[in-house]
């Protein structure tokens, strides 16, 4: 694995990061330019789609708008991506969405998620977005994920569109975080039905130290991210009955950060002494 990015809600303090993983839907209503380092601006779609505040297809944010935030904030900083806005299939989202009366499934929720990721696509060339869109791969089993890809591929065919995908998303992942074999065999049937996925920038959402602990996971990504040190020292702090402060909060940040570098140091010479 080559970035870690940690997400971070504060652009106030994003700065003092390396690189981080912004949300669109924290952002859209932002007007003061901030500082950051290298970062990925994702969609937000966990918060609109997977907590249910939205209905499917009803982003708060248009495709155009989502673009029209992303190029507006390309400048800043050193940006790498911007993440289609895709729509989970965790068997709790689905669950989640039926009970509000839609009609949700996998197959559904992967065409959404292609249909969206190109309308984005042509918008970032009509706006001039200069870093990629990346697709999100989505599903539940590993053969979901070529199922998904093939609908891209099809999708791709069928606009006479015929283009290499700069950074691939590995989406569903954060709920399998206590079992690494399962994100292992997603990402090596990928790897049979695509060729080697070193020929690709692939990233994992939600990874933490536990999957990036085991090798079949992070030698196969190029990247990952998390907000899961943000959402443990919430937890913490209510049980502690202690002060949650921006400051808190970012410390907690920077811990989690250095905890990832210092794996990856071990790993690295450990497998060179293997």
């Amino acid at each position: 694995m080559k970035e870690y990015f940690v997400g971070c809600e504060d652009p106030k303090r994003a700065h003092e990061l390396d690189a981080t993983m912004m949300n669109a839907y924290s952002l859209r209503n932002r007007k003061e330019q901030f500082k950051v380092n290298r970062w990925m601006l994702d969609s937000g779609a966990f918060s609109q789609i997977g907590l249910g505040k939205e209905a499917p297809g009803k982003f708060v944010q248009t495709p155009e708008e989502y673009v029209r935030l992303a190029v507006r904030m390309q400048d800043w900083g050193n940006l790498a991506c911007i993440v289609t806005q895709d729509y989970m299939c965790e068997p709790e989202v689905l669950i989640e969405q039926r009970k509000k009366g839609h009609s949700a499934t996998i197959r559904k929720h992967q065409m959404w998620t292609v249909e969206r990721f190109f309308q984005i696509r042509e918008e970032a060339y009509m706006q001039g977005l200069k870093v990629p869109v990346m697709p999100v791969l989505q599903g539940d089993d590993p053969y979901d994920y070529i199922f998904h890809l093939e609908l891209y591929e099809a999708y791709k065919m069928e606009l006479g569109e015929y283009f290499p995908y700069e950074w691939i998303g590995i989406g569903s992942t954060c709920k399998r975080n206590n079992n690494p074999e399962a994100v292992a065999d997603i990402l090596n049937v990928l790897d049979q039905h695509m060729g080697p996925l070193s020929d690709y920038k692939v990233h994992a959402f939600g990874l933490k130290q536990t999957a990036l602990g085991f090798s079949d996971v992070r030698d196969m990504l190029y990247s990952a991210d998390s907000m899961a040190p943000d959402y443990a020292h919430r937890v913490k702090c209510r049980e502690l009955g202690i002060p949650r402060t921006r400051r808190s909060r970012m410390d907690n940040m920077l811990k989690f950060q250095e905890r990832i570098k210092k794996q990856s140091v071990q790993t690295s010479l450990t497998l060179s002494n293997t």
